[in-house]
Formats: C-alpha cells, structure tokens, sequence
C-alpha cells in the first residue's frame, strides 16, 4: 500500500504522547498517527450524529469522553 507524505509539526505533549505509545506498542510512529487519525475520525463522525464516548472500567464506573 502507498501512502501520501505528509509533514507536520508536534506541540511538545503530543510528540511525547507519539513517542511514548511508538515505544510502548512496538509500532512505528508512522503507524501509531495513522491509526489515531482513524479513531479521530470515528469519534468526531459520532460526536456529530449525537452519540457519545464512553469508557467503561472493571468495576463498572463510566468516563464518558469529549473532544473540543
């Protein structure tokens, strides 16, 4: 599969955030934004259709996620 390059700039957290998750995955970074770009896209398509992001711990507590 080819791709499309694309060069982009990381605020110091995000960068951190890439890095840590590339090493704690075993991806390559390349990988790691492709897949968050894709989960990105699922949240916000959902956002707008009124749906929500919850996240659902062991014991049953909820988080329900937002992104602005």
């Amino acid at each position: 599969m080819s791709g499309t390059r694309k060069t982009i700039t990381f605020v110091p957290p995000a960068h951190r955030a890439l890095f840590e998750e590339a090493t704690e995955s075993g991806l390559k970074e390349t990988d790691v934004v492709n897949r968050a770009v894709e989960v990105y896209r699922v949240v916000m398509k959902a956002q707008r259709e009124g749906k929500r992001l919850v996240f659902f711990d062991g014991d049953g507590q909820t988080e329900t996620v937002h992104i602005v």
